[in-house]
């Protein structure tokens, strides 16, 4: 985990500072394990696409709307997917983390689980489209389906984190918990739960 939170950090800071580091880019994303299944050259086609538009993409705004948020995703979406077809959906929130790792919403299955059981209980959940499973991607034109389905996810994320701010602020303080970013710690929580093999003390 310390180590997953240095390489963040190493992302992050490579980010705020313009400064591209292809080979360190490529070891975090297969940290990850946001290659699966493609070969070394198909890598370096990804990573030298991604770094040819990331700041394009990003140059938003320090705190970027709703609207800003689904923009980025979409754009970065398909530049990855125009540089290898396949579906993208974590890689591209996870990249967009780095860039804002307080707005962004990173993209995991498990909390994807999770969600689909807390949308059936939780009333503040209700009236946003049911939560389903991640479409898949056949062709470009299905590159909207995805869009659409991940600003559902983070909405959804987003208004549990919103509903448990003060208890949030409160285990921090109990834990003295310093990791800056309140977004992935409620995104921890929902991944415990959506995790079947995820054991609770």
């Amino acid at each position: 985990m310390q180590r997953e939170i240095k390489a963040d950090n190493q992302m992050k800071d490579m980010l705020r500072e313009r400064n591209i580091d292809s080979d360190f880019v490529k070891s975090w994303m297969r940290s990850y394990a946001l290659f699966q299944g493609i070969e070394s050259g198909d890598r370096d086609i990804v990573i030298e696409k991604y770094a040819s538009v990331v700041f394009d993409i990003t140059d938003q705004s320090n705190i970027p709307d709703r609207e800003q948020v689904r923009i980025m995703f979409h754009d970065l979406l398909s530049a990855l997917y125009g540089s290898v077809p396949r579906k993208w959906l974590s890689a591209t929130s996870k990249l967009l983390w780095c860039s804002f790792p307080d707005q962004i919403v990173i993209y995991d299955a498990f909390v994807e689980r999770a969600l689909v059981v807390l949308q059936c209980i939780e009333p503040s959940l209700a009236n946003s489209p049911r939560i389903g499973v991640s479409p898949s991607i056949k062709s470009e034109s299905d590159l909207g389906k995805v869009v659409k389905f991940y600003m559902n996810y983070q909405d959804m994320v987003k208004t549990i984190f919103s509903e448990n701010q003060e208890q949030l602020t409160g285990l921090r303080e109990t834990h003295r918990e310093k990791y800056p970013h309140d977004i992935r710690i409620v995104d921890k929580l929902l991944w415990m739960i959506g995790n079947p093999n995820q054991h609770f003390h």
